[in-house]
């Protein structure tokens, strides 16, 4: 018997047969396709991290932490880093498992699935991407959003003199005092933050439904009297005013 014999012989006695053709296809676009997918996953964690990192507080630091490096570490958004490594493993497995992925060496093209995904998650983070991410994170599940975001726990301290929340009712006390309500799922209830003349608001005043940063003190259960108000995501005292000095911006208020 011919070696042509024998090989349709065992053909035969395995009964195998024939592969249609999209598993061929699947193997050499769909791996492709596939690590395209785990490679935008993972520069949208990184657009993640880039707004988290530059959005980090830094103007006050110094009230949340004893250095910037303890306060860099307290702060890190470890659960994102951890799926962008994830991401990146999945991204080097799968183009192992291309038509040629054989070919290539393993630190080439852990660099270049790295410099794709730092780049990349950077072009999403100067487009909004990392800061859209966080906002919906927190509204779709505001009691978990600080496993992503460990900076909302940072500042949720105001035994510290720190506080955070969104604006949900702004109420006029007196002619110079305004009771601000605002919300924190990680404290309980709303906290009155107390507004008075000697406050210092941003330039563009504060409004209902605004995330704000607060520096002041506890003056007793779920209020706080607010020395300094400052935005969200603006990081930064505005120019021609110091965080206590006298000259302040014009102040608004807006109730309705």
């Amino acid at each position: 018997m011919d070696i042509k014999q024998t090989i349709l012989k065992k053909i035969e006695d395995a009964k195998m047969k024939p592969l249609p053709a999209w598993r061929f296809w699947w193997e050499q676009y769909g791996l492709w396709a596939l690590s395209g997918l785990i490679l935008i996953l993972g520069a949208f964690g990184v657009s993640s991290i880039f707004y988290i990192v530059t959005k980090n507080d830094w103007d006050i630091y110094g009230e949340l932490n004893e250095s910037k490096i303890t306060h860099l570490f307290e702060t890190l958004p470890y659960v994102w880093l951890a799926i962008f490594a994830i991401m990146l493993v999945l991204l080097y497995i799968d183009i192992r498992h291309t038509k040629r992925g054989y070919k290539y060496t393993s630190l080439p093209l852990i660099c270049a699935a790295f410099g794709a995904s730092i780049l990349l998650g950077l072009g999403l983070h100067f487009l909004g991407a990392g800061q859209k991410i966080d906002t919906f994170i927190m509204n779709a599940d505001p009691d978990h959003a600080p496993i992503f975001n460990p900076r909302l726990k940072s500042l949720s301290r105001p035994e510290k003199g720190i506080l955070t929340g969104k604006i949900a009712v702004i109420e006029v006390s007196s002619p110079t005092t305004t009771r601000v309500y605002v919300e924190n799922p990680l404290l309980e209830g709303r906290w009155v933050l107390i507004v008075n003349d000697e406050t210092v608001l941003p330039r563009t005043g504060i409004h209902l439904e605004d995330r704000i940063r607060a520096l002041g003190e506890q003056i007793e259960a779920q209020q706080f009297i607010a020395h300094v108000i400052l935005p969200f995501n603006k990081m930064g005292f505005e120019p021609g005013w110091e965080r206590r000095g006298m000259e302040r911006p014009p102040r608004s208020i807006e109730i309705e």
